[in-house]
């Protein structure tokens, strides 16, 4: 929050509980399949056209990185001529300015996964249309660990 307030503070969660029972849902079909980990950073092919995509998270490992929480996963569309260092500190949420709204300006956020354990997959859908993407993780160096990747989306 802009007065430095976390949102879970806010009442902004909400517990569930999963039992055995089958659900009846089928698992997402992702058509965009994203990898992260600590030694890789993020991997996925950007060859991705524009229009409504599902994308898979599958997360080879989990580490608590120097902010002490796991990497995640975020999805931005970028404005013309937007700095990558804006975006790669205020996702920090170890820095006093860090991730308190509003976003910068010229940062759009559409989707992504929170942090998971080792080995379990997440998905989130997102409309793209043509322009400069990006994925994001809410760890404090993302550029160095290989956790911030841009993408173009064509006409």
């Amino acid at each position: 929050m802009s007065n430095g307030v976390f949102h879970t503070s806010m009442g902004m969660t909400k517990d569930l509980v999963v039992s055995e029972k089958n659900s009846g849902n089928k698992a997402l079909e992702a058509d965009i399949k994203v990898s992260i980990s600590s030694t890789e950073g993020i991997v996925f092919n950007d060859s991705i056209s524009k229009g409504k995509h599902t994308f898979s998270v599958y997360f080879k490992d989990q580490i608590a990185h120097e902010n002490f929480v796991g990497h995640d996963i975020n999805l931005v569309k970028l404005d013309d001529n937007v700095d990558l260092k804006v975006l790669e500190n205020w996702m920090n949420w170890a820095d006093p300015k860090g991730l308190i709204e509003p976003a910068p300006a010229g940062f759009t956020f559409l989707g992504g996964v929170n942090d998971m354990l080792e080995g379990k997959t997440g998905y989130f859908t997102a409309m793209l249309e043509p322009g400069k993407y990006a994925l994001i993780s809410e760890v404090p160096n993302t550029l160095s660990k290989n956790m911030l990747k841009t993408f173009v989306i064509s006409d």
